[in-house]
């Protein structure tokens, strides 16, 4: 099984990846149509997943395969790991990634992913008006940088996109992806939390205002919302009408944004009047928010019964029957297998200095102390690049205002995120990279990352009333939530064999949290195995 002679880029497969092949195309798993629909793999750091799917795929020519991501920037990782050699491979991206020009049609084409024009294609009449007798017909379509990824997707054997989008064109535009043979979602310990985020449901207050001059409750049941919204169907199904009935092509921007608004909210009530009791509201100062608590009994509709097989791939999954029960699976219908850590123990050290509580009630008095404790750290480390994984922002900004070591510490927020860890990764020792969200979908091989700090453990955030829910129910689906992202955070810098990158964990409740973890079975053996101090 040699991977150049099917033109991958690959001298040869890893013990690992063979194994991994060889569990999946068992029994003509692939083609026959068995109860075991999904197969979860645990394929940890360096085991090589892009390359697992490329041979899958190479093997397998008759599949079409679909990869679904939890991040841009994995989708990124896959472009620039696979769009050199593939010829069919198609990364897609959502619409509001792109701009529309069709108020300035002279505008080059290549021009499409600047911020040269105001609307972007989510705002476009294309993306409002795709329905009814007089369906927009875009006079440039064919120019257009979006629409020329769609027309491309159905040529392609593998198509990558983030969840959000996935699913989005799996819901309600299947035809232009066309059929898949195989869907792949990676990531798959944060699975049920893009569902989630998929099916929740959002409602704005001055969207409502501005529509129909009224305000939102406070209401706090599903049952509450949903006497409300019947009381307001006619409205927002006569203003949805009345703006969709209007000619496409002499709509004005003003009319388009109505349309699109309109039609939002039509979609966000039949939603709404449509859902059972296993929902919850949660209000903001500014929206309402319905979520399911669990996703299990969306997750078929959604998500699985879009491809006869499907595999979820991740290389934290600490339980896979929590994982199929969290995600709506029987345990008929699926299979786990565990691909064994490859790197030395040694070298992935996980090392536990207990210097601080920091949980909800002593954070703020401790801050101070974790601090101290990272500069000390930094002062013996000088000569390397060191990744702080902080949880949140609070704590990274707390951070970078009180350490001696701000002269060269890498901070970003929500929007710049990539362009700092760019700049982090060009950057020589001493570099320190504080972030609350790299704890996921980033390679720091070899110099780019050699010490990773744990300012404080991972715990799912209790303020939200799904997670208060979930956890009444399930103790060990709290743990299993922090783990998973735990041992996430502790990979992101061993990628070969040769890497060596301790994390050192400085939350003085690890010690506990990590021993109930190991009386629940939740820890993997390759895990415990590389740590210290319990």
């Amino acid at each position: 099984m040699n991977p150049k002679e099917y033109g991958l880029p690959y001298d040869s497969l890893r013990e690992g990846q063979v194994n991994a092949l060889d569990w999946i195309q068992q029994d003509q798993w692939l083609t026959t149509r068995g109860e075991e629909k999904v197969k979860v793999v645990e394929a940890p750091t360096g085991t090589g997943k892009t390359g697992l799917v490329l041979m899958l795929s190479a093997l397998n020519p008759e599949l079409r395969v679909l990869v679904l991501c939890a991040t841009k920037l994995e989708q990124q990782q896959y472009e620039d790991n696979v769009t050199p050699f593939y010829k069919d491979f198609v990364s897609v991206k959502g619409r509001n990634n792109f701009h529309c020009h069709l108020d300035d049609p002279s505008a080059k084409t290549e021009c499409a992913n600047s911020a040269c024009f105001e609307m972007h294609v989510d705002e476009a009449k294309c993306s409002v008006i795709s329905s009814g007798k007089e369906k927009f017909k875009c006079p440039i379509r064919s120019e257009c940088a979006y629409f020329q990824q769609i027309e491309n997707i159905k040529e392609k054997r593998i198509v990558v996109t983030n969840y959000a989008y996935g699913l989005t064109m799996l819901n309600f535009n299947a035809q232009a992806f066309g059929r898949f043979d195989l869907i792949v979602s990676d990531e798959g310990h944060v699975l049920d939390q893009m569902l989630e985020h998929f099916i929740r449901v959002s409602i704005y207050d001055r969207q409502i205002d501005r529509l129909y001059g009224i305000n939102l409750p406070n209401y706090e049941t599903v049952p509450q919302w949903q006497r409300w919204c019947e009381d307001r169907s006619y409205s927002v199904d006569q203003l949805y009408k009345r703006t969709h009935d209007l000619a496409p092509d002499e709509m004005t921007k003003e009319e388009l944004s109505l349309a699109k608004r309109a039609k939002s909210v039509k979609e966000s009530f039949d939603t709404i009047k449509s859902m059972d009791s296993d929902w919850i509201v949660e209000r903001d100062r500014n929206h309402v928010e319905f979520k399911p608590i669990w996703v299990t009994s969306n997750s078929k509709d959604v998500l699985f019964d879009h491809a006869p097989r499907h595999i979820i791939m991740s290389g934290t999954i600490p339980s896979g029957t929590e994982l199929a029960k969290k995600v709506g699976i029987s345990p008929r219908e699926f299979q786990f297998y565990r691909l064994p850590y490859i790197f030395p123990a040694e070298n992935r050290k996980i090392i536990l200095d207990p210097t601080a509580i920091m949980n909800a009630k002593s954070i703020d008095l401790n801050l101070p102390v974790i601090v101290q404790k990272i500069d000390k750290i930094i002062d013996k480390n000088l000569d390397k690049k060191i990744l702080i994984h902080t949880v949140n922002y609070k704590i990274a900004q707390f951070l970078e205002k009180r350490t001696r070591h701000s002269g060269y510490m890498f901070t970003h927020n929500s929007k710049n995120r990539i362009k700092v860890l760019e700049a982090f990764k060009k950057a020589s020792a001493p570099a320190v990279l504080v972030s609350p969200s790299f704890d996921k979908a980033v390679d720091l091989p070899d110099k780019e990352c050699e010490l990773i700090i744990v300012a404080k453990l991972p715990y799912p955030y209790l303020g939200s009333k799904v997670m208060q829910h979930r956890v009444k129910e399930s103790r060990r689906y709290y743990d299993h939530e922090t783990l998973a992202t735990l041992i996430q955070m502790a990979g992101r810098g061993v990628r070969s064999e040769t890497d060596k990158c301790p994390t050192v964990i400085l939350d003085s409740g690890a010690s506990q949290f990590l021993k109930r973890c190991r009386t629940q079975n939740l820890i993997p053996q390759g895990i415990m195995e590389a740590i210290e101090g319990i």
